[in-house]
C-alpha cells in the first residue's frame, strides 16, 4: 500500500505540474521545484503508511495457547471475515462483501509473491516460521517453502474494493475432515460463484486428496 501511494502522490502532483506549465507561460521556469517536492511527497507519504502498517499488524498479532479456540475464517450473509492475526477485533480482520466478487480460485499453496497483490517478504516468512515452531514444540515443525503440496490456497477477486486480490491461506488440517469442503460448498452458496481451479492440475489433486481422506 505505501508503494501505491507513493506512485500515486508522484503522480498526481506532477500532473498538476504539466497542466500548469501548459496553461500558464513560464511557469515550468518558475516553479520547476514541484518535480522534486512531488517525488518527496510521495516517499515521505507512502513510508509512512507503510510503517504504519508493519506496526498495525505488529501490535494486532496475538500468541494463541495450544488450548485457545480461534476462528480463522467467518462467514456469515454479509460477506467473510479473515483472521489472520488470531484477533477477533471487528476493526483489526480484514473483511470482504459477497457483493462485487468476480472470481473465486482454488491453487496449491505457493509463496505470495506468485499472485497479484502478493508480496515477497522471505526473511518474515522464516522469522514467523520459526517463532512458531520454537512456540509449539508439541506440534511437527513447519518449514518455510515456496511450494506447499500439501494444502490449498483461495484466492478471491473483488470489484471496486481494496481488497480487490485476497489471498487466504488454508490450514492443512482442514483436508484431515470436512471443514475445507463444508468452506468450499458455503463459499459457492453466498457468493453465487463456482470455484475454478487456478489451473488444470489444481482441481485433480482436490480430487485426489478428498479420495485419499475418504469424502
Amino acid at each position: 500500500m505505501g508503494c501505491l501511494t507513493t506512485i500515486l502522490v508522484w503522480i498526481l502532483l506532477l500532473a498538476v505540474y504539466y497542466v500548469l506549465a501548459f496553461l500558464i507561460p513560464d511557469f515550468g521556469d518558475q516553479f520547476s521545484w514541484m518535480k522534486g517536492v512531488a517525488i518527496t511527497l510521495g516517499i515521505i507519504i507512502g513510508a509512512f503508511i507503510f510503517i504504519r502498517s508493519i506496526l498495525k499488524s505488529g501490535t494486532a498479532l496475538v500468541m494463541p495457547q495450544t488450548t485457545d479456540s480461534i476462528r480463522y475464517l467467518i462467514l456469515d450473509d454479509r460477506g467473510i471475515s479473515m483472521n489472520f492475526y488470531n484477533n477477533e477485533n471487528v476493526g483489526i480482520m480484514p473483511f470482504i462483501a459477497w457483493e462485487g466478487i468476480t472470481t473465486i480460485e482454488l491453487d496449491i499453496t505457493k509463496e505470495l509473491r506468485y499472485y497479484t497483490g502478493g508480496k515477497a517478504y522471505p526473511a518474515r516468512q522464516e522469522q514467523r516460521v520459526a517463532t512458531f515452531n520454537a512456540r509449539y514444540p508439541d506440534y511437527p515443525p513447519e518449514e518455510a517453502k515456496d511450494l506447499y503440496t500439501d494444502r490449498f490456497t483461495l484466492l478471491i477477486k473483488k470489484e471496486r474494493s481494496p481488497l480487490s486480490h485476497t489471498i487466504i491461506q488454508i490450514p492443512q488440517s482442514w483436508l484431515l475432515n470436512d471443514h475445507f469442503h463444508q468452506l468450499l460448498r458455503q463459499l459457492e452458496r453466498h457468493s453465487g460463484r463456482r470455484i475454478q481451479g487456478y489451473d488444470k492440475h489444481v482441481v485433480q489433486l482436490v480430487h485426489r486428496k478428498e479420495f485419499e481422506n475418504g469424502h
